[in-house]
């Protein structure tokens, strides 16, 4: 059986004490750089190119009170090779031979930035094996 889980607009926006920001046709530099980065990285990474901030689509942008760019959020992954949706393709114009094949889609960000966002992603593996020991050590 397949599933998926969706979290409500709004809610989302409240989780992150922010609000909905729906204007199309914002470039990628005109938005948070750190967490664009850490956007970008996550989507090469699951090998999916179905997203586009401007046109926003499988992106939601939120706004915060006293923060300067809006905040992108993915969403919608069946198109990621991670997925392997039977019936996802690539776009033509990208010339990828399967949705399995990576095309990172983002910015150039500096160094400083990328290594932030790998810190982020190393923080989560971490976290995820050191939980994953602790439940196997209980079960022994």
């Amino acid at each position: 059986r397949y599933a998926f889980l969706i979290e409500d607009e709004k809610d989302l926006a409240k989780r992150y004490s922010a609000k909905n920001f729906n204007l199309k046709q914002i470039p990628m530099p005109r938005v948070d750089s750190l967490n664009m980065a850490t956007v970008a990285v996550f989507e090469y990474l699951i090998g999916n190119t179905d997203w586009s901030v401007p046109f926003l689509h499988n992106i939601k942008l939120l706004t915060k009170k006293g923060y300067g760019y809006p905040i992108p959020v993915p969403y919608d992954f069946d198109h990621s090779g991670i997925v392997e949706a039977k019936y996802a393709r690539p776009p033509e114009q990208l010339e990828l031979s399967s949705t399995r094949e990576r095309l990172y889609r983002g910015l150039t960000y500096s160094p400083e930035i990328l290594h932030q966002v790998f810190e982020k992603f190393r923080v989560v593996i971490f976290s995820k094996r050191l939980h994953q020991q602790r439940l196997n050590n209980l079960l022994e």
